[in-house]
C-alpha cells in the first residue's frame, strides 16, 4: 500500500500488522546473527552490518506510516487516545535517536563486532517489544470499520513532525 494513499482506519491496522509480521522476521534473522556473533559462534560482522542497515532503513520507514497515519487515528478516537498518541510521539522520537546511533555504529568499519552484536540484540528486544505493545494497546483504539476515513492530510509535516 502506497504510503501516499488514504488507507482508512482498517487500511491502516491491516498495513501496521503486515509491516509488523514482516519486521518480525528480519528481526529473528538480525536477533539470530547477533546472538551468533557475541557468543562468537559466527564471524559476519560485514553480514550482521549489512542485515542491521537494512533493519534501521525497513524501521525508519514503518516509523513515518506510524506517524502519518497511526497517530492521527489515535489522536481521533478520544481522550485515552490521545494520551496514547503523545506516547506513540514520544516512543517514536526516542526510537528514531537510538536508530540514528546504532546506524551511525553500524557503518563505522572499525567498530568491533561485538559491540554491533550487542547494540543489534537490544535494538531487535526494544522493537519486538513496542510493536507487542502497540499490538495489544493501540490498534485495539482505533475502528476496524473499513468505512472509517482518516483526515485526508493528518497534518502538513506529520504526526511527529516528520515530512511527509
Amino acid at each position: 500500500m502506497s504510503e501516499l494513499a488514504h488507507p482508512g482506519t482498517a487500511g491502516v491496522r491491516e498495513r501496521i500488522l503486515a509491516d509488523h509480521q514482516a519486521l518480525r522476521v528480519l528481526l529473528d534473522r538480525v536477533g539470530a546473527l547477533a546472538g551468533k556473533v557475541v557468543s562468537d559462534e559466527a564471524e559476519a560482522p560485514e553480514e550482521l552490518r549489512r542485515l542491521g542497515l537494512e533493519l534501521g532503513a525497513r524501521f525508519a520507514q514503518h516509523l513515518d506510516f506510524e506517524d502519518r497515519w497511526l497517530g492521527p487515528a489515535l489522536e481521533r478516537s478520544g481522550a485515552a487516545g490521545k494520551e496514547e498518541a503523545e506516547g506513540l510521539r514520544r516512543e517514536h522520537r526516542e526510537q528514531r535517536l537510538l536508530l540514528d546511533y546504532i546506524v551511525e555504529r553500524l557503518e563505522d568499519a572499525t567498530r568491533p563486532k561485538l559491540v554491533l552484536g550487542r547494540d543489534l540484540q537490544g535494538f531487535v528486544q526494544l522493537v519486538l517489544e513496542d510493536m507487542a505493545h502497540e499490538e495489544r494497546d493501540l490498534l485495539s483504539r482505533i475502528p476496524a470499520d473499513p468505512g472509517t476515513l482518516l483526515p485526508d492530510e493528518p497534518s502538513a509535516r506529520g504526526f511527529a513532525g516528520v515530512d511527509t
